[in-house]
């Protein structure tokens, strides 16, 4: 799979609102954007293999890989604190869109595993 994401579009910051961004249609500038991001990735990735074969540890390796390197994330809580996250976050135009998107995800697994809750909180 991939190791890194790769933002679906170019988005310019938000003027009004430091959390908000703005997307912008997919164009040459948008490419510009994936080119360069390409390149630091794969950049940051010779280095990571590079640490690894030297023996260094991969808790110290790891620090040379981009903020956008794919984790597997395990988080526990309550029903109150999903819901409020949910609701909080889930604002499109004023929470940052990856955590729009996280809350989304995080609703529908919610409804999945608590149906009764989420219908009664989100129906």
């Amino acid at each position: 799979g991939d190791l890194f994401y790769m933002p679906p579009a170019l988005r310019l910051q938000d003027t009004k609102n430091r959390q908000n961004s703005l997307v912008q249609e997919l164009g040459k500038d948008t490419n510009k954007m994936w080119g360069a991001m390409e390149d630091a990735y794969l950049a940051s990735q010779k280095a990571y293999d590079k640490l690894m074969e030297m023996g260094v540890a991969k808790e110290v390796a790891r620090f040379v890989l981009p903020q956008a390197t794919y984790t597997r994330l395990y988080v526990t809580g309550n029903a109150r604190s999903f819901i409020h996250y949910c609701d909080v976050r889930d604002d499109q135009g004023v929470a940052q869109l990856e955590h729009v998107e996280l809350a989304r995800a995080i609703r529908r697994v919610f409804a999945s595993v608590c149906p009764t809750i989420a219908d009664a909180v989100w129906a």
